[in-house]
């Protein structure tokens, strides 16, 4: 099995595998989750700048709140194969749609276990905030991504139509600290 690591997005360093990450996506109808809104910048520069920003309580945009962008690498060969936005609350929005960890995998790389394996990587930065259990949406058509939050110990809570986007959203509680 590849070892995988969520490292911190912090410079411009995985700018080349970021765009080939967009430019997978481009080729698909999916959104890219877990992006810190990726999809909304043409420029990476200032999406890196968006992101420190949002780190903090007391410079996060509004409607948003302090959260942490990461990128699955598989080691092996430093390729990144996801990512994911590690919020540190919720706001109204989150509680019925993105819950605390937004997730993507790069559609080349569906289908592997990653998504169940990149949910617990997330959990050390909940364990140092006292966050027992944290909450993961999915779209109700979203299999793959049902299966990574039931592996990793999810119950169902609820589902929510997100009139926005006219889908329904299926709310999950995750414990962090699975017995």
């Amino acid at each position: 099995m590849d070892k995988l690591t969520l490292i911190r997005l912090k410079d411009n360093q995985y700018f080349d595998q970021i765009n080939s990450y967009i430019n997978a996506f481009n080729r698909t109808t999916d959104h890219i989750h877990g992006s810190a809104s990726l999809n909304k910048y043409d420029d990476l520069n200032g999406w890196l700048q968006d992101i420190k920003r949002n780190e903090h309580e007391d410079s996060v945009q509004d409607g948003y709140v302090p959260a942490y962008q990461f990128l699955l690498i598989r080691e092996k060969d430093n390729k990144l194969v996801g990512m994911a936005n590690c919020r540190v609350r919720l706001n109204e929005h989150l509680e019925y749609v993105g819950g605390h960890i937004g997730y993507s995998i790069h559609p080349d790389e569906r289908q592997k276990g990653y998504a169940t394996r990149l949910i617990p990587l997330c959990f050390p930065m909940y364990k140092a905030l006292s966050i027992n259990h944290v909450l993961i949406t999915c779209d109700e058509d979203n299999i793959g991504s049902k299966k990574a939050i039931l592996n990793n110990g999810g119950k169902y809570l609820s589902t929510y139509y997100y009139d926005e986007e006219g889908l329904n959203v299926e709310r999950y509680l995750v414990p962090v600290n699975p017995n």
